[in-house]
């Protein structure tokens, strides 16, 4: 027979793993739903909205061009402003830079006249025949680049958020935005390279701050 003691330990051992187990359930469930994480995202998209209506965007005082030519745009971003048009359609660095050095209201009607007529050749072509005409277009642009101007929304090839300031680059033809969209794909094999340099007031606990960076409620944040 088992001693009193020997049955009180028993079922304190039970109890304990009785326990544990909840509570490892509870650290699985710790992870944030995906829905969860999208709210978040959008509540920081429109706080950011919110705060850049209140700013007055002039190229005078946001436009800082360091560089510019036929092809691209090399502008310093200030801290405080959008790269794009937020969900209120506040005024950003794409409309300043496209308002500076963007296509003419002439080049953007013959740009949209050309769309069209495309599209109503092609019009009623199967998929094969869409997937052949594609991959000629693919191979001629290779052999002959295409120099012709680009909208607004296709000037821009990469963002910073609002509150942080650097450097932004835009595309002012269909080459320049097909050659920087290729380099900023391969940021970790070609020859872009993004830098962050962060002010620091106080003391931060790298490896702890790590662990959260990395964590996938951080991972829409981190990175870009």
């Amino acid at each position: 027979k088992q001693s009193a003691a020997a049955i009180t330990s028993t079922k304190e051992e039970s109890n304990n793993n009785n326990n544990n187990a909840p509570i490892e359930e509870n650290e699985e469930e710790k992870e944030i739903p995906a829905s969860v994480l999208q709210y978040q995202r959008q509540k920081r998209k429109m706080q950011a909205a919110n705060r850049a209506s209140k700013t007055h965007v002039t190229i005078s005082q946001h436009l800082q061009t360091i560089y510019t030519d036929e092809h691209i745009v090399v502008t310093n971003k200030p801290s405080g402003i959008l790269c794009v048009p937020g969900v209120n359609s506040n005024k950003s660095l794409l409309d300043l830079v496209f308002e500076m050095y963007g296509a003419s209201e002439e080049e953007l009607e013959a740009l949209a006249a050309a769309a069209a007529e495309e599209a109503n050749k092609n019009e009623g072509e199967t998929k094969a025949q869409k997937r052949r005409r594609k991959n000629k277009e693919r191979n001629s642009q290779t052999s002959t680049p295409d120099f012709s101007v680009v909208t607004r929304d296709n000037m821009i090839v990469h963002r910073l958020d609002m509150d942080t300031s650097g450097i932004v680059m835009f595309a002012r033809n269909r080459h320049a935005m097909s050659k920087l969209h290729e380099a900023f794909r391969q940021k970790d094999t070609g020859s872009t390279r993004k830098v962050y340099e962060a002010l620091l007031v106080g003391w931060l606990d790298v490896d702890c701050w790590m662990d959260v960076a990395a964590s996938p409620a951080s991972s829409s944040s981190v990175g870009e």
